[in-house]
């Protein structure tokens, strides 16, 4: 394959050859193998101009100049194409430009006298008139003339104005109208009612015509500028000295053509000599000595021409024309000044444009060099300082002054143009304010701030179109979020502005304001947007495959969409929550042309502490019931065709272990969806499906491995949805934390947050995951926010590479779970189990904020620290499948608390508020499995929306749910009666709010007999509460066995200290309790701070209350082995240490407790909920290697205690805590199915 070099030197062979068609395909294949390199960005620019195809001409001549901007030939090159594109002004610019670089380069000097003079030459043609008139702003520039403005009132001359600004070519008698003389005066900046042809440039004399090729090489004509082109013909003579003397000017002029300088001077002054009353020969006279640079001797024949033509009283543009050529001297003499004097007196002479323009460039070029000599950067940041001082005493005016000194010390400075607009704006100057932002922009394109000042501004004149536009490329430029709380304030403000604006505007008045500006009319007027409007019109999904294919077209939509003209007819829909469901919900909306806000509390999106920003999520099909498994297939099919190229989906295929119900009905429905797929295996061909040269425990598991199954980088592909959702139109607004939803009569109007910003929209979505509890009262009474352990272990090089190809393994006996490596090699680990709750809200709490990036695609995650108990089960759990990884005590743990919202039965909730009147959905209740569906969500979302879902779905997806989750009784700890009563008037609400109702009662340990006191005072009372079964889990029905002590002080020992170890993980005062799934059977663990010093201030007391009250003998039985017997035999204070972990409560709690075991109620309990017509069931852990009665009494005979074995379990604490884990119970499945059973028995 040739080089870059070897492809230019075949690109040029072609270009000399003129081959421009070769040369440009040669020249771009160079471009591909080295694109840095300037010089072939120039020969294809030359070959381009060489087809005439200037605009690709001017593209590459760009950047050539953006790749080197020393190189003098990339400005000849612009310059040139400029030129060919009949962009005379610019083309000068670009000269000029590059001469600044190379002051003596001969193409640089030629292409712009050139350029000068075909612009001369094209300024009374056709199309320099229409250049004049290609003003994106000419209207609004006309109106603000009071001599004009009258004329726009008659439209078929506005008509005439917008023809020729849309770049047709006016007609020849267009002029007979004249008032379009008026129009060029106010264009070109001049009175045409008194203006004539211009006399030319300083530097050729006058009447001389366009210089033509000399006949000799040696006699090269003059290439002067244009303007001068030509001479002004002194009044012939008759007289035989008049003609003598026309006769020497011709010869003058012949020498000068030929650039045979002495010869001129020597005719032009024979001409004088002959007729003293004509000074055109000295002005004549004075261009040769200009051209020749005798700046001196120019300057004393300018002096007499003026001088003679005014006692000859000539006419006064020749006098003129002396007095600018006097100006031209002193500017070549750079004296500024004295030019700048002399072109003022030659305008009081006779308005020349010529002259007008350099007096304009030399005023101009005296004003810069006056700014730079007063350039001081050290001086400029004083004064800066010095007005933010004065700023911030209210001192704005003063601020103001300060800012502006600081701005005439350096001109370039951004940040000083921004304080002044933010001074200004106080000031209520907002015009003032907006030029001082758009220049602060034009400085610095880049700088944040300045776009943030130019919305504020916008939003002060009430533009708030413009506003968001602004506000928008501040988004875009602030790259590392430095001001994306100041933008998000902003964004919330304006968005409120436009919803507010346009809900009392009708499409006439949205239309007539929006085209009062002209970017917009400009878009409406591009015919391109023009067709796609059209096309929208009968097929909305045109809009979104262009916006999707062109960027341009899609910040021009965006523009019209800002502005109020592009109306979807479909609701506003505000979105809180920017997870899975949240982001999903928008993207299928935005699909159908509804307008998206989305908000979110985290200062990210994603945000870090989500659980839907993850390192990885199962996306599987393997569901027990067949709707999801369903849906979950749909999303498989959705991310292999529609999401392939962004490849974080990765179908890995997944081990499933264990034997039970749910894991035959999801194997019959995969194996139906993918029967080649999906196969079953036996404890020798799983290993086929294990990665090889990695060591494996034996897994003697019934399994089957499904490879449609696969993982998703979870927290990348939130991350590219969330920006799929923005390019469609959505409006994402992080760092906003709703505080509130606004509520008037039925209707929701939107949200408000903490700092008091408000958005409207016609529905509003909450979508916040396990936060969405906070926002209503009835998801907090259908939702639990549960916390997940997760654990990220980063393995070796060589781990990676054997381990890479693992498939997902999940053990849905353990509720284990593992993910192939990462590429950036985490291998993740967790279990499904019934989690965390707080014991602060229904909602999750802070652990930190922590923050990892754990891959360079990755968002960053939220880091925190997990239970130890929680760790040592990932591990083991590790152990079983993979013990090399488990045992590697070398690997780094990351490990986060994943919060999920939890809903009842755990269907997602995806309704309309019961009260709302269709203005509030929920789509929420994730229950840990939301991620699966991916885009589906949306879909089913919309189809609630939109009245599609279908009976089923709807159905299953409702709020209103006939299981709801009993309220956690946390004043009443203290006191067994009232949490009955709390329990009793909770469930009589329920009662009453639903009709006729059955109750069954099913707890755990303590929770038992509160379920007890609960049915026998209702009994007693002659209550209305339904309740047909009592079903208790280890609860001490009768009393604690001896056994209890003398087998688990030491365990209580361990406990202790790890509950020590929990207490630093938690921070002190943050409460977490695992959640076992008991009605209020709830352990908690609570170590507050406040709670410890009053531990301390009531200790003696409530020691004294321990020892007679604690736990009073339940009967002969026991009597010798009181609690504070066996507290002083086996360490006292240990003991009730250990209690306060086992209990979640403080000492204080223990008096709770008396109550229950109080010796009377026990037997009374039992007794009575005995011979009562009702199912009592008390299923107790046994331990076969312990004693027969190890946690009850039981009394002999009675059938209603019943033996719940376990062979995993080492000792009674640890077997009553556990005894809803299938690890650590092997009973468990057995104990779930008999509770499934007396459940269905009443």
């Amino acid at each position: 394959m040739p080089t870059a070099d070897e492809l230019k030197t075949q690109g040029n062979a072609a270009f000399a050859a003129k081959d421009y068609n070769k040369a440009i395909e040669i020249f771009t294949q160079a471009i591909s193998l080295d694109a840095s390199n300037h010089v072939l960005y120039s020969n294809r620019s030359a070959s381009y101009a060489g087809l005439r195809n200037y605009e690709k001409a001017l593209e590459d001549a760009n950047t050539t100049i953006a790749k080197n901007a020393q190189w003098a030939k990339g400005y000849a090159r612009k310059g040139a194409a400029l030129h060919g594109l009949h962009r005379y002004m610019d083309s000068v610019e670009a000269y000029e430009s590059g001469l600044k670089v190379a002051p003596t380069d001969s193409s640089l000097q030629k292409g712009l006298a050139d350029v000068k003079n075909a612009a001369q030459s094209d300024d009374e043609g056709p199309g320099r008139i229409a250049e004049m008139f290609r003003d994106p702003n000419l209207i609004g520039k006309l109106a603000s003339n009071p001599k004009i403005a009258p004329m726009l009132a008659d439209p078929s001359f506005v008509a005439k104005l917008k023809e020729i600004q849309s770049g047709g070519q006016p007609s020849p008698d267009i002029f007979q109208d004249t008032r379009m003389i008026q129009v060029m005066g106010v264009l070109m900046g001049v009175d045409l009612q008194a203006f004539e042809r211009p006399e030319g440039s300083d530097e050729l004399p006058e009447n001389l015509k366009k210089a033509e090729p000399a006949p000799a090489p040696a006699a090269k004509p003059a290439e002067a500028p244009a303007p001068e082109a030509k001479m002004e013909e002194a009044e012939t003579s008759t007289s035989d000295e008049k003609k003598e003397a026309l006769k020497a000017k011709q010869q003058g002029n012949d020498a000068y053509k030929a650039r045979k300088f002495d010869e001129a001077i020597q005719a032009y002054e024979k001409a004088w000599e002959l007729d003293s009353t004509d000074i055109s020969y000295l002005t004549n006279l004075s261009a040769v000595y200009f051209e020749k640079g005798d700046l001196d001797k120019c300057l004393e024949v300018c002096e007499k021409a003026v001088e003679e033509g005014r006692s000859l009283r000539a006419d006064y543009k020749l006098v003129a024309k002396a007095l600018g050529r006097i100006g031209s001297v002193h500017y070549k003499k750079k004296d500024l000044d004295a030019a700048v004097n002399y072109f003022n007196k030659s305008l009081t002479e006779h308005r020349s444009a010529d002259i007008l323009n350099k007096l304009r460039a030399t005023e101009k070029e005296k004003k810069d060099a006056e700014i730079a000599a007063y350039i001081n950067p050290e001086l400029s940041e004083k004064s800066r300082e010095e007005g933010n001082a004065a700023f911030k005493r209210g001192e704005f005016a003063e601020s103001v002054k300060l800012y502006t000194e600081a701005i005439k010390r350096l001109p370039d400075n951004a940040r000083a143009y921004t304080n002044r607009a933010t001074a200004y704006n106080k000031l209520a100057a907002l015009p003032e304010a907006l030029k001082d932002a758009n220049k602060a922009i034009e400085i610095d394109p880049s700088f944040v701030r300045a776009h943030i000042r130019k919305a504020m501004v916008l939003f002060g004149m009430r533009d708030y179109t413009q506003a968001a536009a602004a506000l928008d490329k501040a988004t875009h430029n602030d790259k590392e979020g430095t001001n994306g709380r100041e933008i998000r304030e902003w964004s919330a403000k304006i968005q409120s502005a436009l919803y507010s604006q346009r809900s009392e505007e009708s499409d006439e008045q949205t239309l007539e304001r929006a085209m009062r500006d002209p970017e917009i009319a400009s878009i409406m007027g591009d015919p391109v947007m023009q067709s796609i409007l059209q096309q929208s019109q009968t097929d909305p999904a045109v809009l979104q495959h262009h916006m999707k294919s062109s960027p341009a077209i899609q910040e021009k939509v965006m523009k019209l969409v800002n502005a109020g003209i592009i109306k979807t007819h479909k609701k506003n829909v505000l979105i809180v929550g920017a997870g899975i469901f949240g982001l999903s919900t928008a993207y299928a909306l935005l699909q159908d042309g509804y307008t998206v806000t989305i908000v979110e509390q985290s200062d990210q999106i994603p945000a870090a502490g989500s659980a839907s920003t993850d390192i990885s999520k199962i996306v599987r099909a393997d569901y027990g019931n067949a709707v999801y498994s369903k849906m979950a297939s749909e999303s498989i099919a959705d991310l292999e065709q529609n999401w392939t190229k962004e490849a974080f989906f990765h179908q890995s295929g997944m081990l499933v272990l264990g034997e039970s119900e749910y894991a035959k009905e999801s194997y019959e429905h995969v194996k139906a969806m993918y029967p080649t797929r999906v196969s079953m295996l036996d404890k020798h061909t799983i290993r086929d499906v294990l990665p090889k040269n990695v060591p494996l425990n034996p897994l003697e598991h019934t399994a089957y491995v499904n490879r449609a199954s696969g993982w998703i980088e979870s927290g990348r592909a939130t991350a590219v949805l969330a920006e799929r959702c923005e390019q469609m139109g959505a409006k994402l607004i992080p760092n906003f934390n709703v505080k509130d939803v606004l509520w008037k009569g039925d209707i929701v109007e939107g949200v408000e947050n903490t700092n008091g910003d408000v958005l409207h929209a016609d529905l509003t979505i909450i979508a916040c995951g396990a936060w969405s509890t906070l926002l209503d009262e009835q998801l907090n009474k259908m939702l639990l926010a549960s916390a997940q352990s997760v654990a990220m272990i980063k393995l070796t090089d060589d781990q990676y590479e054997r381990y890479k190809d693992s498939p997902i393994i999940i053990n849905l006996g353990t509720g284990f779970y593992m993910f192939p490596p990462t590429e950036s090699k985490y291998f993740k680990i967790s279990k499904h189990h019934a989690g965390y709750i707080s014991k602060e809200r229904n909602a999750p709490i802070s652990l930190g904020n922590a923050r990892e990036q754990l891959g360079k695609n990755e968002p960053a995650v939220s880091i925190s620290k997990i239970p130890t108990d929680m760790y040592e089960e990932l591990r083991g759990g590790l152990r079983e499948v993979y013990p090399e990884i488990a045992n590697d005590e070398n690997l780094e743990w990351k490990t986060r608390v994943c919060w999920y919202s939890d809903a009842q039965n755990g269907d997602f909730i995806i309704d309309y508020h019961p009260k709302s009147n269709k203005s509030l959905l929920f789509a929420t209740g994730g229950s840990g499995h939301a991620y699966k569906m991916y885009t589906i969500l949306g879909k089913l979302v919309k189809d609630r929306i939109e009245g599609q879902l279908s009976k089923e779905l709807s159905d299953m997806f409702t709020i209103d749910r006939d299981i709801e989750q009993a309220p956690v009784v946390d004043h009443s700890r203290l006191d067994s009666e009232v949490a009955v009563d709390d329990l009793q008037i909770w469930m009589k609400e329920k009662y009453q709010e639903f009709g006729y109702t059955s109750y069954v009662l099913v707890a755990h340990s303590m929770g038992g007999l509160l379920a007890a006191d609960l049915y026998l005072k209702d009994t007693y009372e002659g209550g209305h509460l339904n309740i047909k079964a009592v079903l208790n889990l280890d609860s001490p029905m009768v009393g604690l066995h001896p056994n209890v002590f003398a087998h688990t002080t030491a365990k209580f020992g361990d406990y202790y200290d790890k509950f020590n170890k929990i207490k630093e993980i938690a921070g002190g005062a943050t409460v977490l309790a695992p959640f076992v799934g008991a009605l209020w059977g709830t352990t908690r663990l609570n170590e507050s701070e406040r709670i410890a010093k009053e531990e301390e201030e009531k200790k003696t007391k409530q020691q004294q209350q321990a020892s007679t009250s604690y736990i009073k003998p339940a009967g002969a039985a026991i009597a010798t082995v009181s609690a504070l017997g066996a507290g002083v035999y086996f360490g006292r204070d240990k003991l009730l240490e250990a209690y306060r972990w086992t209990t979640g409560q403080t000492i204080d709690h223990l008096l709770f407790l008396s109550n229950l075991w109080n010796s009377r109620m026990l037997k009374e309990r039992l007794e009575s909920i005995s011979t009562n017509d009702v199912l009592f069931k008390n299923y107790y852990t046994h331990l076969p290697h312990l004693n027969d009665r190890t946690f009850c009494l039981i009394p002999s005979n009675n059938k209603m205690f019943i033996k719940a074995s376990n062979t995993l379990a080492s000792d009674e604490v640890g077997a009553h805590i556990g005894m809803f884990n299938a690890s650590s119970n092997s009973d468990y499945h057995e104990l779930i199915k008999n509770l499934v059973q007396d459940i269905r028995s009443c």
